[in-house]
């Protein structure tokens, strides 16, 4: 007769035995838990196979097939080798070039406007303060000339904004704006 354990006593219990004569803990015998070992006894002898089928491949393989396999390796490692060169040297060219794209637009003075809409924030900002309805502002278009020999800007932002009867007129503002900081002094 097959006895099993208590975990809470250790008393033998019969094999088929859901509660613990002794103590009456609750037991779980080996027929109610998870069939595991005969998953990975499936799993082991799968991996057992394929080893064994690598095992049988190659060693069924004459001297020259395998010396051809260890060229064809060799062949596939020094062309990824290529290959990782290559994406490096062209990893350096994309950053290079956007090194030089970057110093182009700041010596443009494209650095001080903004990506969403063209304007430059603090004129936007400035511009809004003064008018009488500050909401009716609507940015048309900036343009910025290139940087002159003192490091500044010549901006020209045009906008539309409602007047004091309710109009809606198109002004144009200028600014000079500070290339290395883009603060911006509107005339």
């Amino acid at each position: 007769m097959y006895l099993v354990p208590c975990k809470k006593c250790g008393n033998g219990n019969n094999f088929n035995a859901k509660t613990c004569p002794k103590c009456g803990a609750v037991t779980i015998s080996p027929k109610n838990q998870p069939a595991l070992w005969p998953f990975w006894n499936k799993v082991i002898l799968m991996f057992i196979v394929f080893m064994l089928v690598l095992v049988i491949v190659n060693s069924n393989l004459t001297p020259e097939e395998q010396a051809q396999r260890k060229e064809e390796q060799a062949q596939r490692k020094e062309e990824q080798a290529k290959l990782a060169i290559q994406r490096e040297a062209k990893d350096k060219e994309e950053a290079v070039l956007r090194v030089k794209k970057n110093a182009e637009r700041r010596k443009k003075g494209f650095h001080c406007l903004s990506d969403w809409d063209g304007s430059h924030r603090r004129v936007k900002t400035f511009i809004e303060g003064r008018l009488r309805d500050p909401d009716s502002f609507e940015h048309v278009e900036t343009k910025i000339t290139p940087m002159d020999a003192d490091g500044n800007h010549t901006l020209f932002m045009t906008y539309r904004a409602k007047n004091g009867f309710g109009g809606v007129n198109v002004e144009t503002a200028i600014a000079t704006v500070k290339n290395s900081n883009c603060a911006a002094t509107i005339q």
